[in-house]
């Protein structure tokens, strides 16, 4: 008997169960999520919190997240993410339907607070819609 079958005895794991692993420690869970984001905006500026957010593995993770302004459609925005106070995003001109993306790694058993801004061209109140899509 070899030892990685000395092992998988020792421990009950099958070759299945490795891979398993093997895929969640390379960051690749393949879990997506999407959510709508609605941030008041008085006289031009918004700004909203979001999470925390955990991540329940020993291992480091990266978050990939590609958002969209779906209201209001006339005015460009720049938005600005930050996670836990570190700029992760900051682009200005973003029109309505513009797709625009961030990665985030968040270490082993961390959590991770979002905070954004979002300035407007016009100085006028609205409720910006923003629809983003996440993937780990």
């Amino acid at each position: 008997m070899n030892i990685l079958h000395e092992i998988r005895a020792k421990v009950g794991t099958s070759e299945e169960t490795e891979k398993l692993i093997s895929r969640l420690q390379s960051g690749k869970l393949g879990v997506n999520h999407s959510m709508d984001i609605k941030i008041p905006v008085t006289n031009g500026f918004g700004t909203t919190d979001l999470g925390p957010y955990s991540n329940p593995f020993p291992w480091q993770i990266t978050v990939h997240a590609t958002g969209w302004i779906v209201s209001p459609e006339n005015g460009t925005w720049r938005i600005r993410i930050m996670v836990n106070g570190d700029a992760v995003f900051d682009q200005s001109d973003i029109s309505v339907k513009q797709k625009f993306s961030a990665s985030v790694s968040l270490k082993g058993w961390s959590s991770a607070k979002v905070h954004v801004d979002a300035i407007w061209s016009e100085k006028a109140s609205t409720n910006l819609m923003v629809h983003v899509e996440g993937s780990v």
